[in-house]
Formats: structure tokens, sequence, C-alpha cells
């Protein structure tokens, strides 16, 4: 996103702990086979995101065209289903007593907005702001956003794995980092590009993804402000329309765009560069995995 990343040492240790436990348990293990599945052309008429499901490394490679520079959107779908988070964490109690009352960054409204706001708050004290939201965004419930959770609460990281789809990228093992996001229903993330590849992973709930590719960066309208100038200036990014958005953005109309809907358990790799525009369908929790 629009802050700076780092590195996340503690988590890899974690995790590699975590994916030795999957390897021991061989039940819970990715299983790549040789599988085949229809593959769709990739339609910007369509508008639809191929979901492929479980493939092996080498089809996700084929599919992609790997190594290159011209990466498109996919949805992976049936890869992450052995990974614990994806049951314990829809008891918001669970990670309550998990966190207990460490310190987190909760933030009030998107960054583009003038009354964004950041306020330090008990992990405990948010999560049961969220077990009393209504389901609506009204600046009450805040968003726990691109957080390095698993520094702060270390213990969660042993309840996730590392996808096995990184191995699809020559040094991603190696370099990624990972960041949390929680929060309500109709959380928005503003329309932005990151200068990092991304599998973005959906651990409880939905979210309705919206991609542009790189080429339409001009018909996006990205900030002139120095800190802001991966996002885009077009708010009513789903309902655009109003003939205000029209005389102050008036090519945003003819982007060309591609969208889904991750699901639980779904892996959308979303590559570097591609503008994206975010809504929670339901209280959500994702894992980006960067590098």
């Amino acid at each position: 996103d629009h802050r700076k990343h780092s590195p996340n040492s503690s988590f890899d240790l974690l995790s590699m702990l975590s994916r030795l436990s999957y390897q021991l348990a061989p039940s819970f293990r990715f299983r790549s086979t040789n599988k085949q599945w229809n593959v769709r052309k990739f339609s910007v008429e369509k508008r639809g995101i191929e979901r492929l499901k479980d493939p092996s490394i080498q089809q996700l490679q084929q599919y992609l065209g790997i190594p290159t520079n011209e990466l498109k959107p996919v949805v992976i779908t049936n890869s992450i289903d052995h990974w614990p988070s994806l049951q314990t964490w829809k008891d918001l109690d669970h990670l309550k007593r998990k966190g207990g009352d460490v310190q987190v960054p909760v933030e009030t409204f998107d960054y583009m907005n003038p009354l964004f706001k950041r306020n330090i708050i008990p992990f405990e004290e948010y999560i049961e702001s969220l077990k009393e939201s209504d389901n609506k965004r009204k600046g009450k419930v805040g968003y726990l956003a691109q957080h390095d959770l698993f520094d702060d609460i270390p213990i969660l990281a042993q309840e996730v794995g590392i996808p096995d789809q990184l191995k699809a990228f020559p040094g991603a093992e190696k370099k990624f980092f990972t960041n949390c996001w929680i929060g309500p229903a109709n959380t928005i993330s503003p329309l932005h590009k990151d200068p990092y590849h991304n599998l973005f992973t959906q651990i409880t709930g939905s979210k309705y993804v919206r991609l542009f590719d790189p080429s339409q960066a001009e018909k996006l309208y990205p900030s002139s402000n120095i800190r802001r100038r991966n996002t885009s200036l077009v708010r009513n990014v789903e309902n655009f329309g109003n003939e205000a958005d029209k005389l102050q953005f008036p090519l945003f109309e003819s982007a060309e765009y591609v969208e889904c809907v991750v699901n639980e358990g779904d892996i959308l790799f979303i590559p570097k560069g591609w503008w994206h525009h975010i809504r929670s369908e339901t209280i959500s929790i994702s894992i980006s995995f960067w590098w």
C-alpha cells in the first residue's frame, strides 16, 4: 500500500516451524498433481479473473507464462484448506484470547479521507468492536490495515502456512513478508497500486476486488501528492457515473478492468503495478504475502 514495507524475520522462523509441522502431518500437506483443468481465455470483456483449482507449481507457471514481466491476476482455490486459521479465526473470541491486550494500530476511515485517524488500542478491544458491529461501516469500527500482526502476536503465525504458490516465482520464498488486514463489512481500500507482487490470501469472510492493468494508469488519475501518487483520486470506483465524477475524471469510465470476489481459502495473485480497489463484503481477515 502507501506505507513503507519491511521484511519480518520473526514470522519467517515461525512459518518455517509451522511448515515443518505440516510436513510431519501428511494429511495436511499441499498435494501437487498433474491434473488438468479447463482454462478460459483471459478476457477484459468478460471482466472475470480466472480461477484455478489447486494447480501444481508447474501448471501455475505455465498459465502465468513465468518468467515474464507481463503477469496477470489469477485466483487460486482449494490450496490452503489445511490451514488451521480457516477454521479457528472464524471464532473472534479465539483471536481475542490469543491477542489479549497487545496494542495494535486501528484506522478510522481510509487514508485518502480528510477524517482519517489512526489509534493504538488493545487487540482484544478491537476484536470486541468487530463482534458488536452491525456489519455496516459507520466510522465507529476501524480497520486494522496492513499490519505485521505476526510480529505482535507470533502465536497466530502457527495457525497459517506459507503458500506453495510462492515457489512458482523465482526468489519469492526467500524475500517475502506479510501483513494482515482485519475489518468490518464495507471497509474500502482506495484504488491504488503496490511496488510488490502479492499473494492476497483470504482467511475469513469475502472481499470484492476490481483490478486495472498498469496500461490503464492514465485513466485512473493518480494523485499528484508525492506520498499518494500510487493512489487514484477517483473515489466512487464501483458507483462511478454522476455528472460531477464525469466532469472531474472524464477518462475513468473507459478504463478497462477485471474483477472477482475472493472467498475463504482463496488466494488472489495481484501482480506488481496492477491498480486495485478492494471492498469487504463481510467481517473479513486477509493476509498479504508480498515480495
